[in-house]
């Protein structure tokens, strides 16, 4: 309940109060790449239901619109386009979707159907059990430098101890993406403030704040087989 009025009354305030940058930002984009300049992706948000998703276009009408982040690496952008990106304030219209319950402002990031029915199917129910997130815990930590579900540690940990205070801490750190000196935080940084007070599996969740990524908890896994 709490999460979900802090969702439509501060989601609601940030979507007003972005409307004017998100115009301006859209204009760019529309000059840098001469098209409209929003795109809409299909994803899926709780409980496996379907929504789509405005973005800014950053690429280039041609690209794929389904392509991952590495199959894009290499296509050739404006530099206006590349700075949206880089400052992730392409996904502004995200808030929109906030207030009419399609997304939260914190949680997993939402993902395109072919991605989903991928993944490990009491994982893809997991992530699917709370809505996905404007922001969330792989993009304010070191889980960025990877694909998020090359490294599902991120989501879990999150869904395991989702609460309010770190719904705002997570918001809080979400600012320092568009800092020029942003130093990327791990799951052990996470603080310990910020978790449930009465945590179950707490051994299992020490193992997710220390490992930052699925091959590092892999190492873990095997370790402790041994």
């Amino acid at each position: 309940m709490i999460k979900r009025t802090l969702d439509i009354v501060l989601g609601t305030v940030l979507a007003v109060l972005m409307t004017p940058l998100i115009i301006v930002l859209a204009i760019g984009a529309a000059l840098s790449l001469r098209t409209w300049p929003f795109f809409a992706h299909r994803r899926i948000g709780r409980g496996g239901r379907e929504f789509v998703m405005v973005k800014i276009r950053t690429m280039p009408p041609s690209t794929p619109i389904y392509a991952d982040r590495d199959a894009v690496a290499n296509v050739p952008i404006p530099p206006f386009c590349a700075l949206l990106r880089r400052l992730h304030i392409d996904e502004l219209p995200q808030l929109y979707h906030v207030p009419f319950g399609q997304m939260s402002l914190v949680g997993p990031r939402p993902e395109v159907r072919a991605f989903h029915e991928q993944m490990d199917p009491e994982f893809a129910a997991l992530r699917t059990s709370v809505r996905p997130g404007c922001s969330g815990l792989w993009q304010v930590t070191d889980g960025i430098k990877h694909l998020h579900y090359d490294v599902p540690i991120y989501d879990r940990f999150y869904v395991a101890n989702a609460n309010i205070k770190l719904d705002l801490w997570i918001l809080l750190h979400t600012l320092t993406l568009v800092s020029p000196g942003r130093r990327t935080r791990t799951l052990a940084e996470v603080p310990r403030w910020t978790l449930p007070k009465d945590v179950h599996h707490l051994g299992e969740i020490i193992d997710m704040r220390t490992a930052t990524t699925a091959h590092e908890l892999a190492r873990t896994n095997l370790a402790a087989d041994a």
